[in-house]
This record gives C-alpha cells, structure tokens and sequence, in this order.
C-alpha cells in the first residue's frame, strides 16, 4: 500500500511511526486497588478481569460501529482522487528552473523522477526557499552558486509514496500522521502515476459533505 523511496529507487516498506522519528512519553506502572467490599479475592486479579471485561465491551462496540460504516462508505481509490499527469524533474535540473516553475505554476511540490521514470525525490517550495536563504546550509558558497547548482543538493528524500489502489482515507491518515502535504502516487514499477496533494483531498471534501465522516 506504502513504501518508502529512497534517492537511488529502492523502496522499502512503510512503518507507521518509522518515517519520522518520534518521541514517545513512557508507560506508566498502574497504581495497586484495594478492594472495598471485604473480598478474599486477590485485588490485581480482580481489576484485571475488570478491566478486561469492559475494554472487551468497548471494542466490541467500536467494532460493530465501525463494521456498520464500511458498508455504507464510499469507497474512493488514490487513482480515483490524484491529479495526473504530474509535471517532474530531473535530478540534474538547476535550483534556477524550478524556481521559476514553482513560481509560474504556483506548485507546492515537484516529484523528482529519474530517466526510467521512478520517484527518487521531491522539491517543495520551502526546499527553494531555504537553499537560497541558507546557501552554507548546502556547502554552497553563495546564492549565484545555488540558483545553479542541481535539484539533488536540496530535494527532500527519502520519499513516502502510494500505490494507485490505495484507499484515499488511508493516504488522508497516513498525510496527516506524518505531517506531509503531498504524496507520489507510483506504479508496481515505481514510475510516477500522479501526485495527491492537500488541495485535492479539499476538493475531495467538498464533492464529498459526508468525507470527514468516514476517514
């Protein structure tokens, strides 16, 4: 469903919580209970057959609703909502030029394709934006020096992709999960079929009134 693309076309599978590293408080020791009622029965026992009796209840619950969604969603594919074709890159094209495609085509987000056509990168706006206010930040020496230099210096990798079968609803959590505002949508090969960004999950939304009711 996902993968990760790396800068030389290898994929790797997608681990939620994996892409981006987090920090994760630890789990707390639940505190020991008394029992009230003058029981002989040993009190962590009978919490536990508490606690487990009605976190049973509730996900039981939660799955009945949950199964009774699904048979009244519509069911809407990445190929279904994706803008294609996709206007691409090369690694070799000059910070220069995608600066003036961003700017003339007010793109957010350019995958960046290799000559057999494989995602193995992504340059955003924020991407230009920061080489050429940091050029240091690159090894560059100066901003004359950045503008020429080539999208592989400062294109975002590795990339999250999807493939065209993929639930919109699951591309939507995985997006927003891992605070990513665009996402290539590849071929079983890895070639670029199309692109889902944040403006085409709201048009999404607004075709659809009852979207944010099923994702």
């Amino acid at each position: 469903m996902f993968a990760i693309v790396g800068s030389e076309g290898f994929h790797t599978a997608y681990v939620p919580g994996k892409f981006r590293e987090r920090k994760v408080d630890p789990i707390q020791k639940i505190p020991h209970f008394d029992l009230i009622d003058g029981s002989s029965q040993n009190p962590q026992q009978s919490f536990s057959q508490s606690f487990f009796k009605h976190t049973h209840s509730g996900i039981q619950a939660y799955e009945d609703v949950d199964a009774l969604l699904q048979s009244r969603k519509l069911i809407l594919l990445a190929k279904d909502v994706m803008s294609s074709p996709v206007v691409s890159l090369s690694p070799d094209t000059k910070l220069l030029q995608a600066q003036d495609l961003i700017q003339k085509r007010r793109f957010r987000h350019i995958p960046i394709t290799a000559v057999d056509g494989n995602v193995v990168g992504i340059l955003s706006d924020r991407d230009v934006l920061r080489a050429l206010a940091n050029p240091a930040g690159s090894n560059i020496r100066s901003s004359a020096n950045v503008v020429q230099s080539s999208v592989r210096h400062f294109m975002s990798q590795p990339v999250l992709v999807a493939k065209p079968e993929t639930e919109i609803r699951a591309i939507v959590s995985v997006m927003f999960e891992e605070h990513i505002g665009a996402m290539p949508i590849v071929y079983d090969t890895g070639q670029l079929a199309g692109m889902i960004t944040r403006s085409d999950i709201l048009r999404v939304l607004v075709s659809h009134p009852d979207f944010d009711q099923w994702i």
